[in-house]
């Protein structure tokens, strides 16, 4: 069976319910049409079979093509999980054009990273060692004020933190 959405299903200057359709440009729905039902509805009538054909559910046209094999309940679970699919594709398609188009502000969020003359004066000042629990193990170079809240990369404002304490200093700010 092959289910295509159609489009979405428009209401008319005089009320009525104007459907897109693969075979005529579009389709005048009857007055019975109700966008909020809950269940998918035949265009034509329920009494139709084989039930391929036009179909409206959650505001959506669908047709339905090579229906005539399954259920009228089984048809009804196909047509909601295209139109539920075919939403949940808008959703992050708008969420990956909303991360492109704020992909020209990363660049003022990007920082520039710890010069290596820093890095080096801070792991010999330090020791090699955590300076909170004193552990040499799994060590990272800390931002005393967070470069978010203003801090630099100099010696002054970068200390070096094991994971564990720079994961529960994060958590305190």
């Amino acid at each position: 069976m092959k289910i295509t959405i159609l489009g979405r299903i428009t209401q008319k200057p005089d009320g009525g319910w104007q459907a897109p359709s693969m075979m005529f440009g579009s389709i005048d729905l009857d007055e019975s049409y109700d966008p909020s039902d809950a269940e998918p509805t035949r265009l034509y009538g329920e009494h139709y079979f084989p039930p391929d054909g036009n179909w409206a559910y959650r505001g959506m046209a669908i047709l339905v093509k090579g229906g005539s094999e399954f259920s009228l309940e089984e048809i009804k679970l196909k047509i909601k999980h295209a139109v539920l699919r075919h939403d949940k594709g808008f959703d992050r398609m708008r969420q990956e054009i909303e991360a492109f188009e704020n992909l020209e502000h990363t660049d003022v969020a990007r920082r520039e990273r710890i010069p290596h003359s820093v890095r080096l004066f801070v792991w010999q000042r330090d020791q090699g060692k955590c300076v909170k629990c004193g552990n040499s193990e799994k060590l990272e170079f800390d931002h005393v004020i967070p470069v978010v809240k203003g801090g630099s990369n100099t010696e002054r404002n970068i200390q070096l933190l094991c994971e564990q304490c720079n994961r529960s200093k994060g958590a305190s700010i």
